[in-house]
């Protein structure tokens, strides 16, 4: 983890791959995003950030299934401490068996304590469509599960909570963040690993 004195906020901001906090600027070379919302579709290969070699974000547009299929995979490419695993919005939207999410889940969190690293989990965000909606809360209660289950899980962010409470924040097609939305998106996990891994 690398600091440099920079900002002198006393909130967390997040923005080219930093996290600042008082007047430390926190280099999140560390963390690992499997994520099928916060980054556009990539190769199967895992793609390493350019100006921050130890951050890869394998953005899919996916399932927790998938997920747990190539998370070996992904794990084998990365050398960094802290893996974020942030699924879920599609098999919210479609309805997907909560044991089988689960089930998916814990072969990540596993994987990701196997090979020696620290698993970051957050909710699944709100959104407006009807399945989200119908669904989404059976399948953050799995997440709830795993939190028990799995005492090394570094919570995540509470997405459904906050965009909940900020809908403005969703885009027009009722499941996306907007613009806005991403970057709030963005300074939810900064705050949280500000919370739950730098500490105060």
């Amino acid at each position: 983890m690398a600091a440099t004195a920079e900002s002198t906020s006393a909130t967390a901001t997040a923005a080219n791959g930093k996290i600042s906090r008082g007047k430390y600027t926190f280099v999140t070379r560390f963390v690992f995003a499997v994520s099928e919302v916060t980054a556009k579709r990539s190769a199967d290969a895992v793609k390493f950030h350019t100006s921050n070699p130890q951050y890869a974000n394998n953005g899919y547009g996916t399932l927790v299934s998938m997920g747990a299929t190539r998370i070996n995979t992904w794990l084998a490419a990365f050398p960094g401490r802290y893996a974020g695993l942030a699924l879920g919005t599609n098999d919210a939207n479609g309805c997907n068996d909560p044991t089988a999410f689960y089930n998916n889940y814990v072969t990540m969190v596993q994987a990701v304590i196997a090979a020696g690293k620290v698993p970051i989990v957050p909710t699944i965000p709100w959104a407006r469509t009807a399945n989200i909606q119908s669904c989404g809360p059976s399948l953050n209660a799995k997440i709830q599960q795993l939190y028990s289950t799995y005492p090394q899980i570094v919570h995540g962010p509470d997405l459904w909570q906050f965009f909940s409470t900020h809908q403005n924040l969703i885009s027009g097609d009722n499941l996306h963040p907007s613009e806005a939305g991403y970057v709030a998106y963005r300074q939810q996990w900064a705050d949280a690993m500000v919370a739950n891994v730098y500490g105060p």
